[in-house]
């Protein structure tokens, strides 16, 4: 994680390494009290946006969340792209949503830089869950760093 790119799949409950990322994300999960679901944490909410998202898991069709985050590695050399979901189809959203080039084009023209690399960003997205199955993203927040 130091010298290398790396793609992490999972929130820090069952992954982690992807706590790497916390110090540097302005969204961050946080899991409920004894395991009972997680939320979206939002440090920073900008107008029209909340200060948490919360899904509702353990029925069989709800409104999940999840995030994508591209930021430096440990040493600055590389980067991690992490997908977090609050449950299995949210983490499915979030990659998903990288297959859709209509989608994370916009987000990565506004995340290069005048020298071409890519900056850091961040990507909340909402989907809905049909039996643990992702169904359709759309954006809820982003940030560039």
């Amino acid at each position: 994680m130091k010298t290398s790119n790396a793609v992490l799949i999972g929130s820090a409950s069952s992954n982690p390494w992807a706590a790497i990322a916390d110090s540097e994300t302005n969204f961050g999960i946080v899991p409920g009290a004894s395991m009972q679901g997680a939320s979206i944490v939002n440090t920073s909410p900008q107008p029209g946006e909340a200060a948490s998202y919360s899904s509702h898991w353990n029925e069989p069709s709800h409104e999940t969340f999840a995030l994508i985050d591209f930021v430096p590695n440990l040493s600055g050399t590389g980067h991690l792209l992490l997908l977090e979901g609050l449950d299995v189809a949210g983490t499915q959203s979030a990659a998903e949503f990288l297959f859709r080039s209509n989608a994370i084009s916009s987000i990565l023209n506004r995340a290069r830089r005048q020298h071409g690399s890519l900056g850091p960003f961040e990507i909340l997205l909402r989907s809905t869950s049909i039996q643990s199955n992702s169904a359709g993203s759309q954006i809820i927040a982003t940030r560039f760093h």
